[in-house]
């Protein structure tokens, strides 16, 4: 049995948008509709819990709207171990406007094998879209129990395998792990999706 949950992140202020970036439509679905579609089509909802503002029907995590992911991380890490009585092994981090997303690389990273970091790298270290073990989601819990604001890699430790695929990053569509920041993010994509 693999004891490794889904954070879906969805509770991020979208500061550099200057709305929520997850409501904005791609190719007619809200952005976060594109990562709940794909988590579904890869039979782990019941594994997936949200971390944010509750646009799904996955479990959720009380309290997470946080501007910063890795407090995010921290305090669903603390909360499941709070109410669990298996304490999850590992947990596969999302980040909700992740919309290239495929299936294929959620179940890769789901069910990889081993109890360690599982990071994707399509040109830039993807932590946002990686299995992060226990030790590091321990990291993460500390982090917000210390108040301290550190970048999301800094929670990574012990050990990590780095995955890298020339297709992530020379792919037609872009790389599985690309986000929208801003709206010219945005509107970029929707101008290429419409040729």
């Amino acid at each position: 049995m693999n004891n490794t949950v889904i954070l879906l992140l969805t509770g991020g202020e979208s500061k550099r948008f200057h709305s929520d970036k997850l409501v904005a439509e791609l190719n007619s679905k809200r952005l976060i509709d594109h990562v709940i579609g794909t988590i579904i089509q890869s039979n782990l909802a019941s594994k997936c819990y949200e971390v944010g503002r509750n646009y799904s029907d996955f479990h959720q995590i009380p309290k997470t709207i946080v501007n910063d992911p890795l407090t995010a991380i921290g305090i669903a890490w603390s909360y499941l171990k709070s109410i669990s009585t298996i304490t999850p092994k590992n947990a596969l981090v999302l980040a909700g406007d992740t919309f290239n997303l495929t299936t294929e690389i959620v179940d890769f990273l789901y069910w990889f094998p081993g109890d360690f970091n599982v990071v994707p790298d399509d040109g830039h270290l993807q932590p946002l879209c990686a299995r992060w073990s226990s030790m590091s989601l321990e990291s993460a819990a500390k982090n917000h129990l210390a108040r301290r604001n550190q970048r999301v890699r800094s929670a990574l430790i012990g050990p990590t395998l780095t995955l890298y695929d020339t297709r992530w990053s020379l792919g037609q569509k872009g790389s599985p792990f690309e986000d929208i920041d801003t709206v010219e993010d945005l509107e970029r994509l929707r101008g290429s999706s419409d040729k």
